[in-house]
């Protein structure tokens, strides 16, 4: 099944990605910790995140020990997330859309998306 969204400016944002890592906000700590708590996510869990951009939240969840498949078709942004992230060998990338991604199912405890809305 192919979704057809409108994501026309998504790839915006990796024309600039070491800019726009630079100066896009973070999430809450307490944010990270309650969707660990949330989804009782053990040692060893896998995480797919969707969406990875520059590996912000990706980070997080690397520096609490989780195996991660991060998703993201922004090739630039990836490369600032493969450098943020490379000492962290649980954590794989994949510069594909989701919705194209080939992915083994059932493989997954948390499938996680980020996006920062409503920042002033």
């Amino acid at each position: 099944m192919r979704c057809n969204l409108d994501r026309s400016g998504y790839l915006e944002f990796d024309k600039v990605a070491e800019l726009y890592d630079s100066i896009r906000p973070g999430y809450p700590h307490d944010l990270y910790q309650k969707i660990i708590q949330y989804a009782e996510l053990e040692p060893n869990d896998h995480i797919l995140e969707i969406g990875c951009g520059t590996g912000q939240a990706t980070l997080f969840f690397a520096t609490a020990g989780f195996p991660i498949l991060a998703l993201d078709p922004g090739a630039n942004l990836l490369v600032v997330a493969k450098e943020k992230l490379a000492s962290y060998p649980l954590v794989e990338f994949c510069c594909e859309r989701f919705e194209d991604a080939q992915l083994p199912k059932d493989n997954y405890s948390l499938i996680v998306s980020a996006r920062l809305t409503g920042v002033q």
